[in-house]
């Protein structure tokens, strides 16, 4: 498994039999993730990559080394050749402690 961030993927060993590719940007590029309050992006850069989805499961196919998961803030990860599992983390907030009185 690779994250980076709040972007965990997780290698799978095919993708789903209902699938469809995810409509890349006008500008090419693939975005996995985007801060809606920052706007910093979790972004694919490389060649032999493709991006799918199935329902609201997202996937990406690398089928060529050298594709990378790139990001403002963290450092860069290559994505393995292979099918992975994109999953959006959450940060953990538990709530304060409850208080029990005598």
């Amino acid at each position: 498994m690779l994250r980076q961030g709040d972007v965990l993927l997780r290698p799978i060993e095919a993708l789903p039999e209902k699938h469809s590719p995810v409509k890349e940007r006008e500008d090419g590029k693939i975005i996995v993730a985007l801060g809606e309050a920052t706007g910093h992006k979790h972004e694919v850069v490389g060649e032999g990559v493709e991006f799918v989805k199935s329902g609201a499961r997202q996937f990406l196919v690398a089928t060529m080394e050298g594709t990378t998961l790139v990001h403002d803030e963290h450092a860069s990860i290559e994505i393995p050749v292979g099918t992975h599992e994109i999953v959006r983390q959450r940060e953990y907030a538990p709530k304060a402690p409850v208080r029990v009185r005598d």
